[in-house]
């Protein structure tokens, strides 16, 4: 994907988000996954649940991610994470929440065992 198509998306993507659109669309690769979510982090002004795999990939070592995310907890917004490796994990954004996790209420997270899979070879969302 050019950088022309990157740009057209990010637009599209903080148009939809600052509009309050529920209107459902699909995204691929690392780059614009970081940027939907970091604009869900920058417009979400109550609770944000999320299912990660971990936090050791491109997603959250992007820095728009890690910013918007910072941004949202300093704020005072909930974040619940169900996570779903329990491997040391080093990224920036990880360590940031659970520094806050340790001492504020409204970060919380959790670790399970359970995969969520799709399709019929069951193959794992993370």
């Amino acid at each position: 994907m050019d950088h022309r198509n990157i740009l057209n998306i990010k637009d599209m993507f903080k148009s939809l988000a600052e509009s309050g659109s529920s209107e459902i669309f699909s995204h691929s690769g690392a780059e614009q996954s970081a940027y939907l979510i970091g604009l869900i982090f920058k417009h979400s002004n109550d609770s944000i649940k999320m299912y990660a795999g971990d936090f050791n990939g491109d997603i959250s070592n992007n820095d728009f991610y890690i910013q918007e995310l910072k941004d949202y907890i300093d704020r005072g917004g909930q974040l619940q994470i169900m996570l779903e490796e329990d491997k040391l994990l080093k990224s920036e954004a990880f360590n940031f929440i659970q520094m806050y996790s340790g001492f504020r209420d409204n970060v919380t997270i959790k670790q399970t065992e359970n995969r969520i899979t799709f399709g019929e070879e069951k193959k794992n969302v993370h």
